[in-house]
Parts: C-alpha cells; sequence; structure tokens
C-alpha cells in the first residue's frame, strides 16, 4: 500500500496544484492532524515537519486561536505565499510525547495536543 501512496502522489500533488493555479488565497491557514506516530515513520516525519516550517511556516496554538477570533494577519502579496500550518496530536498517545521531545522541539515547532479523558 506504501509504495502506491509513493507512486500516486507526485501525480496528484500536480493535480491540485494545477486546479490552484490562477486563485486567489482566501487567507486560511490548514491543520493537520495526527495520531500515532510509530518508530518506523519518525525520520519521514522528521523530513515532513522540516519541509512544513520551511515551506509553509508553522502557527502555535494561540496564533491560529487570534487568527480565528480576528482573521488572518497581513500578509505580502505574493502569488508564492502558502498557508502556514497548525499541528495537532490527539488521543495522548507516548509518540507524541517522543515527536514533541525530538522532532518538533528540532524544529522550533509548537503543536496542539489533546488527551481522551476516560
Amino acid at each position: 500500500m506504501a509504495r502506491l501512496r509513493h507512486l500516486l502522489a507526485p501525480a496528484l500533488r500536480g493535480t491540485h496544484r494545477l486546479a490552484r493555479l490562477g486563485r486567489p488565497h482566501d487567507g486560511r491557514f490548514r491543520a493537520l492532524l495526527f495520531h500515532d506516530i510509530s518508530d518506523y515513520d519518525l525520520a519521514a516525519f522528521d523530513r515532513l515537519i522540516g519541509y512544513i516550517a520551511t515551506e509553509h511556516g508553522t502557527l502555535t496554538p494561540e496564533e491560529a486561536t487570534a487568527w480565528l477570533e480576528r482573521g488572518p494577519p497581513p500578509r505580502p502579496n505574493s502569488a508564492s505565499w502558502k498557508a502556514p500550518c497548525l499541528l495537532t496530536f490527539d488521543d495522548g498517545f507516548a509518540s507524541n510525547f517522543q515527536v514533541a521531545n525530538s522532532i518538533l522541539n528540532h524544529h522550533g515547532v509548537k503543536a496542539l495536543f489533546s488527551f481522551a479523558r476516560d
């Protein structure tokens, strides 16, 4: 299954980019939800966070809250502007601590963590 995903992803990204051409961006941010990052996926996750931090930028939970309450902050009038991302982790998996302690700190990224209550 992973191999199929890697084969299809470039074509799907290209199609998505073509569909966006010429459309003005409406000032939204993206919320990326993560569940459990396995040890096997840590290196790939580290690369993903590096890409997001470098190419899109990230929002802290406080910045995302302010954005939702007051609207988006002013941004450069540029066609290359990309929506920043808020990273969220749910269910309080132990892997979330490992990710936060190593990968997110390494990239200087803050995220929102939620824990299930029983």
